[in-house]
C-alpha cells in the first residue's frame, strides 16, 4: 500500500489547521489518520529529521509573528510621531502669532512683561525639543541663548 508521505510529513512539520490555531499531531495520529504503520512512520520521520523540521518550522513563524507585530507597532509610532509633530506645528503658528503681536505692541512703545517673554521663550524651545524628538532627533537644545530686551 502506497501513502501519501508528502501529505503526512507536511502535517507533522507544519501542523494542521484547527479552531484559528494550528495543532502539531503526534506520530500517533498521523498514523491513525493516514492508516500507515506507526512503528514504520517514527522510524522514517527519524530518518528525515521531521522533528527538527518542524521546530526550525516553528522558529521561522514564531520570527514573522514578531516581525509583524514589530512592524505594526513601528507604523503606529510613526502615526503617533507624525501627529505630534503637526500638533508641535500649530502650536508654534500659534506661537509665532502672539511673538509677532509682542513685536507689534513693542514698536508702539508698549513693552511686554518679562515673565511673559520669558514664556513665549520656553514654549519654543518645549516645541523644538518635542518636534524635534517627533521626527527621531534626540539632540539637546543649547540652553545657552541669551534674549536681551532695550528700551528704544
Amino acid at each position: 500500500m502506497k501513502y501519501d508521505w508528502a501529505s503526512i510529513k507536511k502535517d507533522y512539520v507544519q501542523g494542521i489547521e484547527a479552531s484559528g490555531g494550528v495543532i502539531y499531531p503526534t506520530f500517533e495520529d498521523l498514523a491513525k489518520k493516514y492508516g500507515c504503520n506507526h512503528g514504520y512512520l517514527r522510524v522514517k520521520a527519524g530518518r528525515e529529521k521531521w522533528t527538527d523540521q518542524r521546530d526550525t518550522y516553528k522558529a521561522k513563524i514564531e520570527q514573522k509573528i514578531i516581525e509583524n507585530r514589530t512592524n505594526k507597532l513601528a507604523a503606529q509610532q510613526a502615526d503617533f510621531d507624525f501627529d505630534v509633530f503637526q500638533t508641535t506645528k500649530v502650536l508654534m503658528n500659534m506661537t509665532k502669532l502672539r511673538i509677532k503681536e509682542v513685536g507689534n505692541q513693542a514698536q508702539k512703545g508698549e513693552l511686554p512683561s518679562l515673565n511673559e517673554l520669558d514664556h513665549l521663550a520656553r514654549v519654543v524651545r518645549h516645541l523644538q525639543e518635542i518636534g524635534k524628538r517627533a521626527l527621531g532627533e534626540e539632540g539637546v537644545i543649547d540652553d545657552s541663548i541669551k534674549i536681551q530686551i532695550e528700551k528704544v
